[in-house]
């Protein structure tokens, strides 16, 4: 008996560490949740990452580009809601980073050939939907998401895709 009981004491622990800000509540008064994003979901948006995941909601999700900036505004708060990290405040879940990495190009290349791949921190699954676009139909059941945190239905939402994409999501 309390040999489980000190079982249960370590992953109590551990989830303290490794997920710290489980039990921070979702304020708006924190400096990573800035009121206007705009500029990061602009057409004219300097950063070509962000044009990317805008491109990809209009030509991918099929949302108008009339209506993409309140989409993104409308998930940001959804996903505030699960968990107030600073990359969905300050709309940094929209940087499509993994296209802008060197090694981008044989992630694909290994794609096409049957290998799999896993997303570890997955939030939305905005990198792998990415790829999968990037190559017209990436096999679905090559890809697998890991997360601390379930933001995954919301990227569902999100991306307008819950019946297509069918990823193997591991996590709460």
């Amino acid at each position: 008996m309390a040999t489980a009981l000190s079982t249960v004491l370590v992953v109590d622990d551990m989830e303290k560490i490794s997920d710290p800000i489980n039990r921070v509540v979702p304020s708006k008064e924190y400096k990573w949740w800035p009121k206007n994003i705009d500029h990061k979901i602009t057409p004219e948006s300097e950063a070509n990452r962000t044009r990317q995941c805008r491109r990809l909601l209009e030509k991918y999700s099929k949302i108008s580009p009339e209506d993409v900036r309140q989409h993104i505004y409308d998930n940001r708060e959804k996903a505030w809601a699960i968990r107030p990290y600073p990359c969905t405040g300050l709309g940094r879940f929209l940087d499509n980073l993994l296209a802008q990495s060197p090694a981008y190009k044989d992630i694909v290349v290994r794609l096409k050939s049957g290998d799999s791949s896993i997303d570890i921190g997955c939030f939305l699954g905005q990198e792998l939907r990415q790829v999968v676009w990037d190559l017209n139909g990436a096999p679905t059941d090559q890809l697998q998401v890991v997360d601390i945190v379930n933001h995954w239905d919301l990227g569902y939402d999100f991306f307008r895709d819950k019946d297509t994409f069918e990823v193997d999501f591991f996590g709460r």
